[in-house]
This record gives structure tokens, sequence and C-alpha cells, in this order.
């Protein structure tokens, strides 16, 4: 079905540029998929290309750098105040239960038998963002004295701060950086210092910071080799870079083609193999590059719902199944997925990959 004739389809457009690769600056590539934004609803197709010397994969033409914000709506489930809208949640099935106010049948089981509670621990783990290990050396931190001596982590794209609130709880002090207006407010008014301002907006001293996290947001910066230079610079020697993002080696890209959900035109700009980050955070000058698969079925479900809208347009069911994926799926689909999920992650065939990098001493 042509996504003009969508009923979901806006009218708005947005305005491309064709580009040389963001890597290497080669302008030789070939064709790879055309696909459309099967979640918001732009109204046109977008055409991801690899490039023939690198053999990186972005998407080409890309929205013109003045129209990069209208590619994320008001409705953009990252920039919601909830962890239901992140996507990525670091929270866990078991951790779920434990937090719950409700002292309920499960949680006293759990708590007389320790090595089941630690493999349901380890079963919920998702690894969609990881917490960094505090620097050995930090000063110790006293409650209800403010300092900027201790140990500093940056999230680049931080939405609304809920990631930042567990790397304070965690001991970090924690500052942020987030293009969108509304989601930085958000995290502001929580008592965040964050900057409504892109890496290359930012002016960040050097060595300035102990650990930089970004999940999901490397895709969509328009120069992926600056971005990791340019934490590279921010970060202390030893300091440690951990980013999520889509992995274009997974092999739901190519059960489900254009529909992948891990394409997210128009606001996927870049698509890394595990070869090409590792590649490009080395060339960068980072050493000790470790990849995660996530414990994830998510782009399966969206990829399917996406599907569905193409071959089922009058059914109901798609878009409900679309808007878990924006969201969160309930308690028992979370549960239900428990076992897949990881082991799709034990066999690293995974289609989000958490990569973690350090800076040498």
């Amino acid at each position: 079905m042509n996504s003009s004739s969508s009923p979901q389809s806006t009218a708005k457009v947005i305005p491309v540029k064709e580009i040389c690769c963001p890597l290497c600056d080669a302008d030789d590539f070939q064709n790879v998929i055309e696909t459309r934004d099967f979640i918001y609803h732009i109204g046109q197709q977008f055409q991801f290309v690899q490039c023939k010397a690198c053999q990186h994969f972005y998407l080409n033409p890309r929205p013109t750098d003045d129209s990069l914000a209208a590619c994320y709506p008001k409705s953009y489930g990252p920039h919601q105040g909830s962890v239901a809208g992140r996507e990525t949640s670091t929270s866990d099935s078991l951790a779920r239960t434990e937090n719950s106010k409700k002292n309920s049948f499960l949680r006293r089981v759990l708590s007389q038998v320790p090595l089941l509670r630690r493999f349901l621990f380890w079963l919920g783990q998702q690894h969609g963002t990881i917490m960094p290990p505090l620097p050995a050396e930090s000063p110790e931190l006293i409650p209800g004295q403010p300092t900027r001596n201790g140990p500093r982590l940056l999230e680049i794209g931080c939405a609304y701060g809920g990631f930042l609130e567990q790397a304070k709880v965690a001991g970090w002090l924690v500052d942020g950086l987030e293009p969108n207006s509304d989601a930085a407010r958000k995290a502001q008014s929580r008592g965040f210092d964050v900057q409504t301002k892109t890496l290359s907006e930012a002016e960040i001293p050097s060595e300035s910071m102990d650990a930089i996290v970004a999940w999901m947001v490397l895709e969509h910066v328009p120069d992926p080799g600056f971005f990791t230079k340019e934490t590279f610079r921010i970060l202390k020697r030893n300091g440690l870079l951990a980013v999520s993002i889509p992995n274009a080696s997974a092999p739901e890209r190519w059960i489900f083609g254009k529909h992948w959900l891990g394409y997210d035109a128009p606001r996927h700009l870049q698509l890394f193999t595990e070869f090409r980050i590792r590649r490009l955070l080395t060339e960068s000058g980072f050493t000790d590059v470790k990849i995660i698969h996530q414990a994830s079925l998510r782009y399966w479900w969206g990829s399917v719902a996406a599907w569905a809208m193409d071959n089922y347009p009058d059914a109901k069911w798609p878009t409900r199944w679309m808007a878990c994926f924006v969201g969160e799926p309930s308690e028992m689909a979370r549960r239900f997925l428990l076992v897949p999920e990881k082991i799709i992650s034990l066999l690293r065939l995974s289609g989000r990959i958490t990569v973690t990098a350090k800076k040498p001493d």
C-alpha cells in the first residue's frame, strides 16, 4: 500500500537533502531499502543506502538541518514524562515486583530463596541501559551537602530525566543535554542541570566527565564521527562511554524488510553493524569496546504492527500493537516475553545493542 493512500499518513512533508557518507565522506553508495514512517506517519518515502567505501548504512537523502526537529512530534515517546514513554526502560519485571508497595506472595517467596531471586533478577535484565560503576577514587558524597567535586556523569539526549534520577541515586553528579525544549523543561523541573542543546552546541570542558551515556541517540545524530570524537575529548582518562543503538546486523532486519522498526525513518539517520560501531569507536581513540545484546523483542513487536498496517489496512489491532511499542507493553506481555528475549540475547541476535568503550589512561 502506498503511504500517500494511507488514512494514517499526515500531510507533513519533511524537506530533505542528498549527502555523502557521514563517516568517510565517500559519495559512492548502493540503495538498501525504501521505507516510510510507520509510527508517526510522516507522509513520504525515505531511502536507506550503504556506503561502498566503508559499509556504513545511512539515510540518504536525509532531512535538512532546519527540518530535523520537525521529525519529532509532540507525542514522541521518549520525550514523555513517564517511564512508559521511554524508548529504553531500565526497569525489569523483578524490580517492578520488589518495588511495589503491595507485599505480594511472590515477594515473600523470593526473599526466602536467594538463588531463585538472583536468577529471576538476571532473567529480567534487558540491558537497554547500564549504570556505569563509580570511579574507585571517587570522594564520598555527603547527603544534604551540595558539591560538584564528585564523580560526574553526562547523559546526552536525557529526555525528561528518568535515567538521570537513577544515576543520582547511584551516587553520580549528573548533567544532561536535551535539544527538545519540552522534554528538557521536564528534566529541569525535577532539579537537574540540563542544557537545551545538542552536543555540538554545548560547551563542555575537556576531561570533565567520568562517564557519558546516550541511550538510543547515536542513530539520530547527523555526524556520528563528531559525536564519538567529542565524547572522547570530554571524558576523563579511564572514563566510560556507554551507548545503545539499533543493530543492523540482526536477522530481524532481513526478516521484516521495510517494516523493520529499527529503520524508524526519518528520525534514524544512521544504522550501525557491530563491526562498524566497533571500528568507529576505535578510530576515535576508545579502547576496550564491549557489545551487549539487549534482551528485547521490542522491534519484533513494532515490526509486526508495521507489516500489518500495510497488509490489513482496515484492521484496528495493528494500531493497538504499535501503541504498545511506542509506550510500554502490559505486565503480562513483559512476563511472557522474558524467556524468548533472553534467548535472543544469549544467541547474540538482538536488534538492539548496548556498547561500552573506555578512554585509555
